[in-house]
């Protein structure tokens, strides 16, 4: 995949009058949103998040860099994760998974 401001090759177009012109494609680096489970070793707490970057979440949990729940219940064991090309679908998601662990009771 193409950063911002790396390009792709060079290729030529020819117009209707037979000039060639060059040309140089830029390609925009897409953003993926993730949203994911994760539970401590026991399997009796779970956390249901969003983030850009789902490497750096999961490692700030295991690192317990963020004081809060996470911390407080150990939750340090990515158990699921799906991939969106838009924060709004997940945090659909993840309010849509949040409904179901309740209402089913599948997730403490």
């Amino acid at each position: 995949m193409f950063s911002h401001s790396e390009q792709s090759p060079l290729f030529l177009l020819k117009r209707g009058d037979g000039v060639e012109e060059s040309h140089t494609i830029i390609m925009e680096e897409e953003k993926e949103y993730y949203t994911y489970i994760m539970m401590n070793k026991w399997d009796t707490v779970s956390y249901i998040g969003i983030t850009g970057n789902l490497l750096g979440r999961i490692l700030s949990h295991k690192q317990k860099i963020n004081k809060g729940f996470t911390e407080k219940y150990n939750i340090n064991k990515l158990v699921y994760y799906e991939t969106f090309d838009n924060p709004g679908d997940a945090i659909a998601r993840k309010k849509q998974l949040k409904r179901w662990t309740k209402k089913e009771g599948w997730i403490n």
